[in-house]
């Protein structure tokens, strides 16, 4: 059965307001003047005949009484309680907010939730506070990250860990980049730098402050910089085929076949060493990257060749029963280590003239510098080495139909390395 509020004594006016008695227990009577306003009447001292009417708001909402309290009279005079009971109304016959779900009272809460969240969000926060804040949305890997967050602690924080961030600007970072590299800790000076924007941008983002002064400064031109340290790498061809024949009698199974992958594919070592076998599709002959595995955080795939489909076919065997295509040979659950890539290549004896990364530069100089040959456009020698593109749309365009020509590009560097192995290219 429908709840209904409507059977109450009634007034018309102040006058008869006025004249309206206590009863035993509190009652409710009806203002005829306008939609669900009442006045709650009880006797609040009856030796000293003190009578109490409160104005309130009573309504309907889907078979349910909700009730909003507007004030005591005469405190609040009849007048202003009919002009709150009609902003109220203006609310509960609002169709759009009935579909909604929205009546007075869920309105009152929200504009109290709103107010609620204005005032912390006014509320003036400290450097460190706008940092947590900001860590609080990190990954997880961020947060077990104990250089990173040293490098907050150590180089932040002490300087303006306690300063409101509204009050920060230029100078005061300048000072705190400045420190560090006064201790010649240049690079630690540049991360710490990239840390502190982020965290400024955070606060931007937020609305916590106006503008983002750390975006208006230009690291390379403000402060020193470390000078460019370029991998050891072999472009020469005869080295390059030693290289590869000492690879081919690399005595660790697993790491020999990295290695050939490496120098087939030219990715960086955290890709080799952590591809799985759920990335590789050798119907389609593709290797497909998660975004999350790589620099440039967008998916990127790989054509295999008939040399990679020929390593990949002889590894599995051997890491068949690990996720990874080359795992570590103490623990086929975990990857092989950072460092097992770089020892093999010392091992070999080519430690004063390469690093693992080299491969890598190896390919560049020599794709580059054979373009006449293959005769494919350096743009797509750059897309095989993931070197991201500055214009999306022109990468999105290249990722979607430059696929045939990578795919041209990488069989060619294979049947390459397999003449210089063979000694035809000098």
């Amino acid at each position: 059965m429908k709840k209904s509020i409507n059977k109450s004594p009634i007034f018309r006016d102040e006058k008869q307001l006025i004249a309206l008695k206590p009863n035993k227990h509190q009652y409710y009577a009806k203002d005829l003047a306008i939609n669900n306003l009442y006045v709650a009447i009880r006797d609040r001292k009856r030796e000293y005949n003190d009578v109490a009417k409160t104005f309130v708001y009573r309504y309907s909402f889907k078979n349910k009484i909700y009730q909003i309290s507007i004030g005591a009279y005469p405190e609040v005079t009849l007048d202003q309680a009919r002009g709150k009971s009609g902003e109220y109304n203006a609310i509960l016959n609002n169709e759009e907010n009935r579909m909604m779900g929205i009546h007075p009272k869920v309105y009152l809460q929200r504009e109290k939730e709103e107010r609620k969240r204005l005032a912390e969000l006014n509320k003036p926060r400290t450097f460190e506070e706008i940092t947590y804040e900001w860590l609080s949305i990190q990954d997880k890997s961020f947060l077990t990250d104990k250089t990173k967050m040293g490098r907050i602690k150590r180089h932040l924080f002490p300087m303006i860990g306690n300063r409101l961030v509204k009050t920060l600007g230029k100078r005061d970072f300048i000072e705190c980049i400045e420190l560090i590299q006064a201790k010649g800790k240049i690079e630690t000076s540049r991360r710490v730098f990239s840390l502190a924007r982020e965290i400024m941008q955070f606060a931007l983002n937020r609305d916590y402050i106006q503008r983002n002064v750390l975006r208006e400064i230009e690291f390379s031109k403000t402060f020193r910089t470390t000078e460019v340290q370029h991998h050891r790498t072999i472009t020469e061809p005869t080295r390059l085929r030693y290289l590869l024949l000492a690879i081919e009698e690399y005595p660790a199974l697993i790491t020999r076949y990295a290695l050939k992958a490496s120098a087939l594919l030219f990715l960086r070592s955290g890709n080799i060493r952590g591809m799985k076998w759920e990335y590789v599709d050798t119907n389609k002959r593709l290797i497909t990257f998660p975004a999350k595995d790589m620099k440039m955080k967008s998916d990127f795939v790989v054509p295999i060749s008939h040399q990679m489909l020929e390593v990949l076919e002889s590894v599995k065997p051997l890491s068949c029963t690990s996720i990874y295509v080359f795992p570590s040979d103490i623990s086929k659950t975990k990857q092989m280590s950072e460092n097992t890539l770089n020892y093999a290549i010392k091992r070999m004896g080519f430690g004063e003239e390469m690093v693992f990364h080299g491969f890598r530069a190896t390919a560049s100089t020599l794709l580059h510098e054979n373009t006449p040959n293959h005769k494919i456009a350096s743009e797509v020698i750059e897309l095989c080495l993931d070197h991201k593109e500055r214009n999306k749309v022109k990468a999105s365009y290249n990722h979607s139909i430059r696929l045939q020509e990578r795919r041209e590009l990488m069989q060619w560097w294979a049947d390459y390395l397999d003449e210089v192995r063979e000694g035809k290219i000098e």
